[in-house]
């Protein structure tokens, strides 16, 4: 069976990479192009790419679908169905099934459509996680946030905290690792900031570098659909993990090195045992084969 992913970017992009180019891998006979190449080969040369599922990431167009003999799939990691309702009933009346990356969006999606919206979770290669944090102990803590620039918004519920730390002496410092490093975060001036620009080959090393990862949820409903993927990241580099909402548990985290070397230890334990792609493309295989 000829599996066609059909992402909504390169392999740069977090969704894309957990969600088609990663789990492709361990597929027999699958492969990645992305809705711009696939829109481009298709007006171009009249020949989209043959396959016997396709699976559309996050975008999808049942004009296309209609034009391609096989199976369709749809993969939503975002409330689609929130935003464009009238779009998102036309997939999914064009599609024999669809596919969330969580159990929160799923069930929403449930919900809202009337029929089974299965979970296959963003989940990690490990050969691209090849660097873990080694704690010591030492005077400055690094705290590192990363994401896309738009969601810094997060890093509001956790200011107050990080305030309060540096107020009581705390040495520390937060990184902000995103596509956008040349905006400051104009949140205030009292916690020393750091920027860096996010690429998929510095992602690791970057975050290795670091103590704890900050990691607020996304405010809102929408939060509340969100993947955990930016936490399994951390845990995959041998990060502690805190949303930063509890004042006692960054003070913690920060004091004593070891805690933060176990919690870092059994967070890459459990994304070794729990999290990795091939689980993933598992999941695919058996679902499409059903």
């Amino acid at each position: 069976m000829k599996v066609q992913f059909i992402s909504a970017g390169p392999i740069e992009w977090g969704s894309s990479r957990m969600r088609c180019y990663w789990p492709s891998r361990y597929m027999e006979d699958a492969s990645v192009i992305t809705i711009q190449d696939f829109i481009k080969r298709s007006r171009e040369t009249e020949t989209a790419p043959r396959a016997d599922v396709y699976i559309w990431q996050k975008h999808a167009f049942p004009e296309w679908m209609e034009q391609l003999p096989g199976r369709h799939w749809y993969d939503t990691c975002d409330p689609m169905h929130w935003f464009s309702p009238d779009a998102a009933r036309k997939i999914d009346r064009s599609v024999e099934g669809v596919v969330a990356s969580n159990p929160k969006l799923a069930e929403d999606y449930t919900a809202w459509a009337g029929r089974q919206c299965h979970v296959i979770s963003d989940r990690l290669e490990l050969e691209h996680f090849n660097l873990q944090r080694e704690h010591v102990d030492t005077q400055r803590v690094r705290i590192i946030w990363y994401g896309v620039a738009v969601n810094r918004i997060s890093l509001a519920a956790a200011w107050a905290n990080l305030s309060r730390l540096r107020a009581n002496g705390y040495n520390i410092t937060l990184t902000i690792l995103d596509n956008y490093p040349q905006a400051p975060l104009n949140f205030g001036n009292e916690i020393p900031l750091e920027y860096a620009r996010w690429s998929l080959e510095d992602e690791v090393p970057t975050i290795a570098a670091h103590d704890i990862a900050l990691l607020p949820p996304y405010p809102g409903p929408w939060g509340l659909l969100k993947s955990n993927n930016k936490e399994l990241a951390a845990k995959a580099c041998g990060l502690p993990v805190t949303d930063g909402q509890d004042y006692f548990e960054l003070v913690a985290l920060i004091e004593d090195h070891q805690l933060r070397q176990r919690l870092g230890d059994q967070g890459r334990k459990d994304v070794e045992t729990f999290w990795t792609v091939d689980r993933s493309a598992k999941q695919w295989e058996r679902l499409l084969c059903s």
